[in-house]
């Protein structure tokens, strides 16, 4: 049976975004996945592992982008582009939250600024294909 992109939303669905894990469970997913997380601006240290939302969101993210990855292939054109509509929106909505959780609480004199870079490390032959 072909799958479709509803089918890719449901296993999203079940697999991501209905799915409660430990922060030491998706620390150590995320490090599987290879995410670099850089500081562009401001100090690194100010931004808390054991902060539940970040780890929670940059997981879901990784998540999802595993699965979209291994399925794409398996779906008509229409299909591809509808779920690639779907990643657009939940990427957005995921940074949103990235965003929101690195916000530093404080006045306006004791707030700090911190911009940072996320990337994925891709070895060179992997990129390649």
């Amino acid at each position: 049976m072909k799958k479709t992109a509803v089918d890719i939303i449901r296993q999203i669905s079940i697999e991501v975004e209905d799915r409660k894990l430990s922060l030491e469970s998706m620390v150590r997913d995320i490090k599987m996945m290879r995410f670099k997380v850089r500081s562009i601006i401001g100090d690194i240290s100010a931004l808390q592992t054991a902060d539940y939302n970040f780890v929670e969101s940059l997981w879901k993210i990784g998540r999802i982008d595993e699965i979209i990855s291994g399925t794409l292939h398996e779906l008509d054109e229409d299909d591809q582009d509808a779920l690639m509509e779907y990643f657009e929106n939940m990427e957005s909505d995921i940074q949103r939250r990235i965003r929101d959780s690195l916000s530093l609480d404080g006045n306006d004199e004791d707030k700090r600024v911190l911009k940072i870079e996320i990337f994925k490390d891709v070895p060179l032959e992997s990129a390649a294909n």
